[in-house]
This record gives C-alpha cells, sequence and structure tokens, in this order.
C-alpha cells in the first residue's frame, strides 16, 4: 500500500519550482542584458559609427532562446504543472 499523498507539501513543492522557474528566466534575462549592453558597447568603441551587422547575430539567437525559455516558464509551464498536480490528486 502507498503512502498517502500530503497535498499541502505537493503545493509547496510546486509552488517552490515555480518560484525558482520564473527566478531563473528572471536571471536569464538579467544576465543577457548586461552582456549585450557590453558587446554593443564594444563593439561600438572599436569600430565608432560603422555597423555591419554581425554582432547581431549572437545576441539574435541568446534573444530567441530568451524567447522560449519565456514561453515555457510563463506560458506552458504552470498550466501543465497544475493540471499534472490536479489529476495525480484525482487519481489517489
Amino acid at each position: 500500500m502507498s503512502d498517502p499523498i500530503d497535498h499541502e507539501q505537493l503545493k509547496l513543492e510546486w509552488a517552490t519550482r515555480r518560484v525558482s522557474a520564473v527566478r531563473a528566466f528572471y536571471m536569464h534575462l538579467a544576465v543577457f542584458a548586461v552582456v549585450a549592453v557590453l558587446v554593443l558597447a564594444i563593439y561600438r568603441i572599436n569600430y565608432g559609427a560603422e555597423f555591419n551587422g554581425w554582432v547581431t547575430w549572437p545576441l539574435v539567437g541568446w534573444a530567441a532562446s530568451l524567447v522560449l525559455h519565456g514561453v515555457f516558464t510563463f506560458l506552458f509551464g504552470p498550466k501543465w504543472e497544475l493540471q499534472q498536480i490536479e489529476t495525480l490528486i484525482e487519481t489517489e
């Protein structure tokens, strides 16, 4: 026989994971912003007003990963996790 599920503990664990996921996203965003500003500043110092665009491609790739991180954190993460928790609670 399995142990009964402690619903309050399950909710606390879920909330803790959500907060960690949101915090990780904001850390990712902050690091991206700092690095992007530094890279663009270094580029500007070295090349002046001349802009050939190579510096944007790494930033575009990183921005795309940041967008995906945000989508999975805020759009798909909470709803899916809640549905899974409710399914587990109903089956026990």
